[in-house]
């Protein structure tokens, strides 16, 4: 009986320290942010109405800041809006000769301007379209 207790504790202290040093299993949940990219977003209002664009268009909720009201033409709906453009801020030690650290901020430093125009016919959305080089990639 004695082997068999010697045994057990000698595989119960192995799975101990097995999993003491072993990294942590990876959680495959994945928490996705809800950012969402402004063309996706914007596609939405393809088919409405100048009116309930408008109302509902909600560009801060995506983290742009629009500038100045929107500006309509018979063709066209438009906004200005700005591009965030994350700057990196430096991290310094207190001691002598420290070497300052760069590191993500939330905070934008570059204001970058975006025009996004709804082309209209008869005052529905048929398309968007992107003006301004901080639209690159729309």
């Amino acid at each position: 009986m004695k082997p068999f207790i010697v045994s057990s504790l000698s595989s119960i202290c192995f799975l101990l320290l097995q999993a003491c040093s072993s990294a942590p299993a990876q959680n495959h949940t994945v928490i996705s942010s809800t950012k969402i990219a402004l063309p996706d977003y914007l596609e939405q209002y393809i088919g409405q109405d100048v009116s309930s664009i408008r109302r509902q268009l909600n560009l801060h909720r995506l983290g742009y800041e629009t500038l100045g009201s929107p500006i309509q033409t018979s063709n066209q709906l438009s906004y200005t809006i700005q591009i965030p453009t994350p700057m990196p801020t430096m991290r310094s030690d207190s001691s002598v000769g420290a070497i300052p650290i760069p590191t993500a901020t939330p905070y934008y430093d570059v204001q970058l301007e975006c025009q996004v125009h709804f082309l209209l016919k008869d005052n529905i959305a048929q398309s968007v379209q992107y003006q301004g080089k901080a639209c690159k990639g729309y």
